[in-house]
This record gives C-alpha cells, structure tokens and sequence, in this order.
C-alpha cells in the first residue's frame, strides 16, 4: 500500500506513490564523540518527508535539521558545543543530558515555495564532503568516518567544551549524498577572483556564489576554508581561520 512503513522495495522500480518512501535525504552527516563515561552525537540532515507519514501528493514537506545529543556531563551546567553550521551553548539537565533540535523549512503541508526556500536556505548548508577519495559521484560513504571541507563557518569538526570534561573534539564525519552530474562548478569572478588566484591553497574552492548587495556595496564569497570579501574602493581581501569563524558568526560584511 502507499505509505507502507515497508515501502520502498529495493527489489522493485521506484515509483510514485506505490514504492516510493515516506522518508529521504538530499544529505545527512553524523559526528560522535565517546570519552570515558561521557557521549556525544551530531545529526545534520536535509530532509524530504510526508506530513502525515503516509505517501501522498500534497503532503511533501522537507526541512534542514541540526540534532545535538550529549550524556554524562555535569548536570545543570552549561557546554559549548561548536558544529560544522555553528555554535550553541546549552545547560545540561538534572541528569547531566543535553537534547538540542534546530527544524527548519515546511512542516505543514502544502508547503509554498517560499516555505520549501526555508529548508533549502537554513542552517544545513553547503553540504560538507570528504576532503579527498570520496566514491565517484558522491561526497562521501556513510559506512565510513572521514574528514571533511564545506563548513560555511570553517569549523569542520565537532566539539564539546565545559566543565567536567574539557575539550572534546572529533574531525571525523559519516556523510552520504549524491553529486548532481548536471551542477555546474560555482564561478568566481572580479575582484575575488584575482584575490583567490593568490590564495587559493590558503582557503580552497568555493562552496557558495557571490553573496552581493551587502554594507558599503561590498559583496563576499565562501570558501572551503575561509572567505573573500571587497568593498568598492578597496581590493579583495581573504579571512580565514579562526578570524572567518568570528567574522561569519557576527554577520560577515553586514555584522556589527
């Protein structure tokens, strides 16, 4: 039946609605961290699904998600914890347990294209990918932990810090998603590009177009590991490390 919990059938062509599944991912990492008696995880995904579960048309609905699980830490008590998409700082209940959830996009359907933007334009994104040796056409294996280029922040890892525990951190990744053959590399052009001829090896490829219209008639553009920024009457300029995570995380050429 559509919307069986069974559906889809591997054996079998996919089809709409009959073997079609009620739930998949356009990309989905995970990070986790074990150390001692205390446990992390991380789940970022970009979600299509069906609002009442059962397959049918009219009821797609799709979401970016951010999901932090963390145990075993002191209770009551507050933990950073730095992601790929950004930094939370969370109190740990009674029982020395974080649960943190960031849902965004179209969840009550039908979703208007401005709602499906939502999902498309949120937290998760650009995808993260394996630094090098992924399988053809894919980012990534999901059976296998790998490091990984894309953060928008820089940040390409996963960490834990407060008290009790110190500094945990992993740069380990499972990330599934497939290539579109038919996407087009992203251009760099102007300013940024004569800036990245020369800096390249310091903040890798692109991972977003241009970004224009920002303070001043500025404009930016991110990169693996870093970003390139210009005003009109100045040169480009690169930020990169630990000055890009701030200058992103305060708004980057519109931040205070």
């Amino acid at each position: 039946m559509p919307g069986d919990r069974l559906s889809p059938r591997p054996d079998q062509p996919l089809s709409y609605p009959d073997n079609f599944p009620d739930e998949a991912f356009w990309w989905a990492g995970e990070a986790s961290i074990e150390s001692g008696n205390t446990s992390a995880l991380l789940v970022m995904a970009q979600e299509a699904a069906f609002a009442n579960e059962a397959v049918k048309a009219g009821d797609q609905v799709a979401f970016g998600r951010i999901r932090i699980r963390v145990a075993g830490v002191t209770p009551n008590t507050s933990y950073t914890i730095t992601h790929p998409y950004g930094t939370v700082t969370k109190d740990a209940d009674a029982t020395g347990t974080i649960n943190y959830t960031l849902d965004e996009g179209c969840f009550d359907a039908p979703c208007t294209q401005e709602q499906f933007g939502r999902a498309a334009n949120g937290t998760v994104g650009p995808f993260l990918r394996w630094t090098s040796g992924a399988p053809e056409g894919y980012v990534g294996d999901p059976n296998v932990e790998h490091a990984v280029v894309g953060s928008p922040t820089g940040n390409n890892f996963f960490q834990v810090e407060g008290p009790g525990i110190g500094t945990l951190r992993t740069d380990r990744f499972a990330i599934q998603g497939k290539i579109d053959a038919g996407q087009e590399p992203l251009a760099v052009q102007g300013s940024i590009a004569a800036k990245h001829a020369t800096v390249a090896s310091l903040v890798g490829n692109p991972i977003t177009d241009e970004i224009t219209a920002q303070r001043f008639g500025g404009g930016y553009q991110k990169f693996e590991r870093g970003s390139i920024a210009y005003f009109p009457a100045s040169e480009a300029f690169a930020v990169a490390g630990g000055i890009n995570t701030v200058w992103n995380s305060v708004g980057a050429q519109n931040g205070r």
